[in-house]
């Protein structure tokens, strides 16, 4: 048997317990950790047969760890009755990608201390040098990062910003190659279309300037999709009369290349839809809102990748 506690634990002890918690440590050989998920499941993992006490269900761990749900059996929580206790099935159930995507970023989200405000508030750079100030009036599509005083700024330059209003309604969306390999996160706002292209974008994704341009990316058209997220919080999207088309593949639907959209034809994405741009790259709708757990950054390329599309025609 093994105790395992996040850190926090003690000082949410009343004050008798906390001095008593370092004994208690040593005399039950405690294990702290600064999140005990990140210790419970790994052990569990490696020990086929050791059950899992928690009232947790660990719905933000299911992509890491995807056995939980191929064993709900292993995870109990306990439960009084009177006197005494009974161990009782915690509830360990599959769960929607969408839930596991929402119930990760909001922890993510309270243990990194984002402010919340900063992600709900579109920015302008002032650099008049800056990739992000030639377009839209310096109007960022990707997110703004922060500096060590908490203050936002620039991904492409780290100049500071400066806010120019409340963000509307917004989805965040996944550019993946054909594999499954997440190329970029980007946010999109109500009323804002983003076009993803190859070259230089009035406001959108050029495809040839990400730092690893997937194979084949040369198939995409210089404006290729449209994509917009409607007041009722829905994402539609557009062909924008592509050379090599756009295929949806619906949630559920028979394996196969899935159905090529008809151009200037507006599309509602499911939430578990994928979008086949000229069979080279992929985008769906993440159940994320904000850009947390991702390791990437914009911040510090010498040459950031282009994020506004020219109107150069479709090829």
């Amino acid at each position: 048997m093994a105790f395992v506690a996040d850190t926090s634990l003690r000082d949410r002890l009343p004050e008798a317990d906390q001095e008593r918690w370092p004994a208690l440590v040593t005399e039950w050989g405690v294990i702290e950790a600064a999140v005990a998920d990140e210790v419970i499941l790994p052990m569990a993992r490696d020990n086929p047969k050791m059950m899992v006490l928690s009232r947790d269900n660990f719905i933000d761990h299911r992509r890491e760890h995807p056995w939980i749900e191929d064993h709900p059996e292993r995870f109990l929580a306990w439960q009084m009755n009177g006197d005494s206790i009974a161990f009782v099935p915690s509830g360990v159930k599959p769960e929607p990608l969408q839930r596991v995507s929402r119930e990760k970023e909001d922890k993510l989200v309270h243990a990194a201390g984002l402010a919340r405000s900063v992600l709900r508030t579109r920015w302008s750079c002032g650099d008049p040098y800056c990739t992000a100030a030639m377009t839209r009036q310096g109007e960022l599509l990707l997110w703004p990062v922060a500096d060590t005083e908490g203050r936002a700024r620039c991904p492409f330059c780290e100049g500071l910003l400066a806010a120019i209003g409340p963000r509307e309604q917004t989805k965040q969306l996944v550019l993946c190659d054909m594999a499954g390999a997440e190329l970029l996160r980007f946010p999109i706002e109500a009323g804002v279309d983003v076009v993803i292209g190859r070259g230089r974008a009035i406001f959108g994704v050029g495809i040839d300037s990400l730092p690893s341009p997937p194979e084949r990316h040369g198939r995409i058209s210089r404006q290729h999709l449209l994509l917009r997220l409607r007041p009722d919080g829905c994402v539609t999207a557009v062909d924008l009369g592509s050379a090599n088309g756009t295929r949806i593949h619906r949630a559920g639907a028979p394996p196969g290349d899935g159905a090529r959209l008809e151009p200037h034809t507006a599309v509602t994405l499911g939430g578990h839809d994928l979008l086949s741009l000229a069979r080279s790259v992929r985008v769906y709708v993440s159940g994320q809102r904000y850009p947390v757990g991702d390791d990437r950054t914009w911040s510090g390329r010498s040459e950031p990748p282009r994020t506004e599309i020219e109107s150069e025609g479709t090829t």
